[in-house]
């Protein structure tokens, strides 16, 4: 019984896998039916009736046969054969033949996709060829204006081109002529080579109306102006040379004579209305000229610089040896005062040989001014670099001088620092004198000797001749650190006497009740009366605060009540 319902529900499971594969491939098979209908209701007819209305001769004639017959032949060879091989795929689902359905929808696929291909292929060059027509006749209309613009304005200012005026009319008749060559190929229906045609013939067109725009502007530029300049600047070369100028290193005679074989060049080039060859050297020949105008401009501000430079050169030169002989004197007077190491009383010397060095080189280029046998411009470069070294001198003088000034300042204000120093260890005593301390430990003591020593060390110091400034600024820092110890540790011990003075009175009041308290005071008054407040107060507190934990906050009230009282 059991075997026979596990069949029934096998055969069960069976049906319905076959048929829910059954309806899959259906479905599969009505999308490739669809694709059919989609291919068979393409609008290729439609589209094949605009050729009709073209010339029907030559190339479009080929070209429609051509593509009327593969239309022909997808319509009724192609897709009736797919309608077969879908009648004998659904024929396999029905059998449950399922591997050769599959092949047969894989084969259907191949064929749709080819055909899709072919129909694709055929309308684009059916929209190209038609639409060639419409773009050569839009184009052609273009073209012909400018042909029909550039022959008036070749006629009208026959006079501005020259010797490009023959061939200008050749080019122009060149094109004329193939725009009978585009009749005639429109005429036989060769749309697609009349588009080649149009194309070139806009090329060409273009070049021809650029060659014609810049041909009036190039010939004049190279003919007049800028020979014109030429012969300006040889003009002004020969000139400046009756002057004095020395222009040797600028070969001008050469770069000029260089430049009008290029203008002759160009004028050749032009001629034959190779046009864009002489817009991209020219731009070069014009920053040479430039470039040649600013060279002769350069000599004439160098001579003028030169004058205005060369007087005041020398009167710098003369100040800077009257300054340097001053801060010779000047270094002298320093060192009967103050203490100079070997570095910084030769800073004088030094600066002599290199003024030395100096004036020897301006003697060298001022000599050569007034030969006048080199050029302004290397001349006026030779003064400038001189005038640069005087103002490095010039500026190692200032600070050299400031150095010696600073010297008195410091010593004032060492001086000064000392009198501060005097007033905050006379402070320091009245303080310790006003808290009514009992009596000083001897750490404290032995801060109050180094405070003075280090003091008296600087007196010392500042009694010497030559007055070491180093030695005097080192000693001054450590007795400035001295003080600065001493005043804080007297806070600390006036604030110790004061605290250990209250915990000792606040702790009496436990002396009778606790033994070890009573015991601990004692000790604390002992350290007091020793002097060795630190210790009495951290004894004291230790007592108190074993037995009044709340002792540190009740202190810390009694001592605020103080404050304000």
């Amino acid at each position: 019984m059991e075997f026979v319902i596990g069949t029934f529900l096998l055969i069960i499971i069976m049906v319905t896998i076959g048929f829910l594969m059954k309806r899959k491939k259906y479905q599969v098979v009505d999308q490739l039916d669809k694709r059919k209908i989609e291919i068979m209701n393409r609008p290729v007819a439609d589209e094949l009736k605009k050729v009709k209305k073209l010339n029907m001769t030559g190339q479009t004639e080929e070209l429609f046969e051509r593509w009327r017959q593969t239309w022909d032949e997808i319509i009724t060879t192609e897709l009736p054969a797919i309608d077969e091989k879908l009648i004998d795929a659904e024929s396999c689902i029905d059998k449950y033949r399922f591997r050769k359905a599959q092949e047969i929808m894989r084969q259907i696929e191949e064929s749709l996709d080819s055909a899709e291909e072919k129909i694709d292929n055929l309308l684009q060059e059916l929209n190209e060829l038609v639409g060639s027509e419409e773009k050569n006749r839009r184009d052609m209309e273009e073209i012909k204006e400018k042909y029909r613009s550039a022959r008036k304005r070749l006629l009208a200012h026959r006079h501005t081109y020259g010797k490009t005026a023959p061939i200008l009319e050749i080019k122009l008749d060149s094109l004329s002529s193939q725009f009978d060559q585009f009749e005639e190929l429109t005429a036989e229906g060769n749309y697609l080579e009349a588009r080649e045609l149009v194309l070139n013939l806009k090329e060409e067109m273009a070049d021809l109306l650029h060659k014609m725009e810049r041909i009036p502007v190039l010939i004049p530029e190279c003919t007049s102006l800028l020979p014109s300049q030429l012969d300006e600047l040889e003009e002004g070369y020969k000139e400046m040379e009756k002057q004095g100028y020395i222009l040797n290193h600028l070969q001008l005679d050469k770069e000029i004579a260089r430049i009008r074989k290029e203008l002759d060049l160009y004028k050749d080039l032009i001629a034959k209305t190779e046009v864009q060859e002489v817009e991209d050297s020219l731009n070069e020949t014009r920053e040479n000229i430039d470039l040649l105008y600013e060279l002769l401009e350069k000599e004439v501000k160098a001579k003028h610089d030169i004058i205005q430079n060369n007087n005041q050169t020398f009167e710098l030169l003369q100040k800077l040896k009257k300054n340097n002989r001053k801060l010779k004197e000047e270094t002298q007077l320093v060192q009967e005062s103050y203490h100079l190491v070997d570095e910084q009383i030769d800073v004088p010397k030094k600066l002599d040989k290199e003024l030395s060095l100096l004036e020897k080189r301006y003697e060298i280029v001022s000599s050569k001014i007034f030969a006048k046998q080199s050029a302004y411009s290397l001349l006026n470069d030779d003064l400038m670099e001189i005038r640069k070294s005087i103002e490095s001198l010039q500026e190692e003088q200032e600070r050299f001088a400031e150095f010696l000034g600073n010297l008195r300042k410091d010593e004032l204000a060492a001086r000064d620092k000392l009198e501060e120093l005097r007033r905050m260890i006379h402070e320091s005593h009245r303080k310790v004198a006003k808290s009514n301390v009992p009596g000083l430990p001897d750490s404290y003591k032995s801060l109050m000797e180094d405070a003075s020593e280090r003091i008296n060390e600087v007196i010392q110091c500042l009694q010497m001749k030559p007055l070491n400034m180093n030695q005097v600024q080192d000693k001054l820092e450590l007795a400035v650190e001295a003080v600065e110890v001493l005043n804080q540790k007297t806070d600390e011990l006036i604030e110790q006497v004061f605290l250990a003075e209250k915990v000792i009175q606040y702790g009496n009041r436990y002396r009778s009740q606790y033994p070890n308290v009573r015991e601990k005071l004692i000790e604390a008054e002992k350290a007091f009366r020793n002097y060795e407040f630190s210790e009495a107060l951290e004894q004291a507190a230790a007592a108190v605060e074993k037995v009044d934990p709340q002792f540190l906050k009740k202190l810390s009230d009694l001592l605020n009540m103080d404050g304000k009282d």
